[in-house]
């Protein structure tokens, strides 16, 4: 039975990920909150970016490119997904970028980036705070590893953690907040170079 369970993920990833460059066919389309590794051919420093995906479409990709982030950012930013994904809280790329902008944003001034979609050829190494586990990719990145690990359903407690950041009540506060923010105020990209995300004002 387990030849045949990974033959089915190993053909709905394919199916996932053939479209791409091959002209004719339709840009692939990255999912919010899922974190995608792979080669952009657009690149100027990073060739192999490693994006959280905040927002996309047939054009762009907007995203945290982590690979940008130093060790305490990264801390911060995996254990908010852990509990976002942990409490399933329900959060859409304006909210959350919102909410980094309120609690960190120095991630958000080093690390937001926005690509062409169809240059970038990323695969799901990390479902981050959707439900994709099983189609994920392997990753030797340390951090995607650790992740991975902490929000695969054996990780994930049902009693309270210890030492973790927020609470439970504490994150919806928080998220809230960032629902009710005002409009975004473009800080980091040029709309004469890159689109917007619908949500950016």
């Amino acid at each position: 039975m387990a030849p045949l369970y990974s033959w089915i993920i190993n053909k709905i990833r394919n199916a996932r990920y053939s479209v791409g460059n091959t002209p004719g066919l339709a840009t692939r389309l990255y999912t919010f909150g899922g974190i995608y590794e792979g080669p952009y051919q657009n690149a100027k420093h990073d060739r192999t970016p490693l994006v959280f995906i905040m927002y996309c479409d047939n054009k762009y990709c907007h995203g945290i490119n982590t690979n940008y982030l130093d060790r305490s950012e990264l801390a911060w930013f995996g254990r908010n997904i852990y509990m976002i994904h942990k409490y399933q809280q329900a959060i859409d790329g304006r909210t959350f970028y919102n909410f980094l902008k309120q609690q960190k944003i120095s991630i958000v001034k080093k690390a937001y980036r926005v690509y062409h979609t169809n240059l970038f050829n990323g695969k799901l190494v990390s479902a981050g705070i959707t439900d994709m586990d099983k189609l994920c990719y392997n990753t030797r990145n340390p951090f995607i590893n650790e992740l991975n690990r902490k929000i695969a359903p054996s990780g994930l407690p049902t009693s309270p953690v210890n030492k973790v950041a927020y609470s439970s009540t504490e994150l919806s506060d928080r998220i809230i907040e960032a629902q009710n923010s005002r409009p975004i105020q473009q800080q980091t990209i040029k709309p004469s170079v890159f689109g917007k995300a619908p949500w950016m004002k």
